[in-house]
């Protein structure tokens, strides 16, 4: 009997203590209608204990999810790269809703509660945050970087200056004429969709100041604003990983049940609303073109004045194209401002390409040079082509090589030799062809005939190491730079279209 009494005093105890509580609360409890107040006493009054919970979300009546529409004044942005592209964003935003609690149009002729931190911390404020920020802050240290203004029927909204650094899914593979696509992803921390929808407000929910759009290295050329579920079921793969929930190793899953394409899209849920702000900029071009792409052609073109040289000008001919090949090296500096990508980038493709011309011209150059310094002799072709002629160059064991000077290959010992050698061999064909005229007086027209095709036959069949030489370099003159232009258009071309 004892413990029973007990515990009937104790449940007594707890129902008079509670009710007490209860009385004194609306004791406590402060009226609404009040003439005169300020709007601090008036919002102290809204948002008084006894009927106001900030940590509760407004509730509709109708049991809809709440509905918080945004909007965003942009009037800084800055990239930066590094290891990933990023960039920096200062930024106003507004967020507005309706709670019905805090309507105060029945009992006072305010038309509008405006206040700053202490009246923000009594009210309800969806949770908002950045999915993709590196880093994110409230910006300011006073009061003022936060507002809060409430109208008579309840329609609160709430403004406040951010800065965030937000990394990018970067595309280097035109660079420098890329354009890359980042995003500012707000997602609603707390409530999933039954409770709490994010909409952008109706007319441009996005604003910027007229400089924003201009950066240092981008341009701003276009900018869209979505929301979660717009991009549920598109293929979207860094938005679906960023905003969507229950997604573990979606993109190693092959098959699904839902998913007959067999890449797992379908497998993420999107549980919570989403802001989406898609930023597409394009690279400034300028620099890069100037700086780098048009000395390159020039350091290109300027190889191949090799071929003008006569071959005997050694030294000239080293230097040039060892120091187009060095300068071009030169160049390479600007990879320095590059993200380190393990893919192959067009630039690469351009760097390759222009020093393998550089290489050829100065392998020309070495090819030319070892012809040029054989023996002088009649080399006999079968025919005169393309073909045989550097078929036959390149047959130089059978042909005895001039001995050397004492000093280097283009002395005037060497030269002189040659031109005597070269001015008897004129003497000698001089001679020939002398006689071949006498012997075509005393033979008829049909043999005059014959006899001229022989010599033309003669004549077309055989060319010595130096008309070989300059021969190579004629040719040379001519295929370089059509090859050259036609590696241009197929680079530019898979450049811009």
């Amino acid at each position: 009997l004892t413990f029973t009494s007990s515990m009937k005093f104790l449940q007594f105890s707890i129902v008079v203590s509670f009710s007490l509580c209860t009385i004194g609360n609306a004791l406590n409890c402060p009226p609404l209608e009040m003439n005169g107040s300020s709007q601090y006493e008036l919002v102290s009054r809204l948002t008084h204990r006894c009927r106001y919970d900030p940590q509760v979300r407004p509730v509709l009546v109708h049991g809809e999810p709440l509905a918080v529409r945004a909007r965003l004044y942009i009037y800084h942005l800055q990239m930066k790269h590094s290891t990933a592209l990023q960039f920096k964003v200062q930024m106003l935003v507004q967020l507005r809703w309706k709670d019905e609690r805090l309507a105060y149009s029945n009992f006072s002729q305010m038309t509008e509660l405006i206040g700053q931190r202490p009246i923000v911390d009594r009210v309800w404020r969806p949770h908002i945050f950045g999915s993709n920020e590196h880093e994110s802050s409230l910006m300011g240290l006073t009061f003022t970087d936060q507002v809060i203004s409430i109208t008579p029927h309840g329609d609160v909204l709430y403004s406040a200056r951010f800065h965030t650094k937000l990394r990018c899914e970067t595309e280097e593979g035109k660079f420098p004429f890329d354009y890359q696509t980042c995003h500012l992803i707000m997602n609603n921390w707390r409530y999933n969709l039954t409770y709490v929808v994010l909409q952008w407000e109706g007319s441009k929910p996005v604003l910027m100041t007229p400089d924003v759009s201009s950066l240092t290295e981008f341009d701003l050329i276009k900018l869209d604003t979505i929301t979660s579920m717009d991009i549920k079921g598109k293929r979207d793969s860094f938005l679906l990983s960023t905003i969507s929930e229950d997604c573990d190793g979606w993109s190693h899953r092959y098959q699904s049940h839902n998913d007959s394409a067999g890449d797992g899209y379908n497998s993420c849920v999107i549980r919570k609303s989403s802001l989406i702000v898609v930023f597409n900029f394009a690279r400034k071009f300028g620099f890069y073109f100037w700086d780098y792409y048009v000395p390159s052609v020039l350091l290109v073109v300027t190889s191949w004045g090799t071929f003008w040289v006569d071959p005997e000008v050694v030294p000239c001919r080293v230097w040039l194209a060892t120091c187009t090949m060095l300068g071009f090296f030169g160049l390479g500096v600007m990879n320095d401002a590059m993200p380190k990508l393990t893919q192959l980038k067009m630039n690469d493709i351009w760097f390759i390409g222009c020093n393998l011309f550089i290489f050829l011209s100065l392998a020309e150059f070495a090819f030319v040079n070892i012809v040029h310094r054989q023996e002088t002799k009649h080399i006999p072709l079968k025919r005169a082509s393309s073909k045989y002629i550097l078929k036959s160059s390149l047959r130089t064991e059978s042909i005895p090589w001039k001995r050397k000077s004492s000093s280097c290959p283009s002395s005037p010992e060497l030269r002189r030799q040659r031109k005597t050698a070269l001015a008897a061999k004129r003497r000698q064909q001089k001679s020939v062809a002398f006689d071949l005229a006498m012997e075509d007086l005393n033979i008829d027209v049909r043999m005059r005939r014959q006899l001229s095709r022989r010599r033309q036959a003669f004549a077309g069949t055989h060319m010595t190491n130096i008309e070989m030489a300059n021969w190579i370099d004629r040719r040379s003159r001519i295929l370089f730079p059509v090859a050259f232009i036609i590696f241009n258009l197929l680079f530019w071309s898979a450049m811009f279209i």
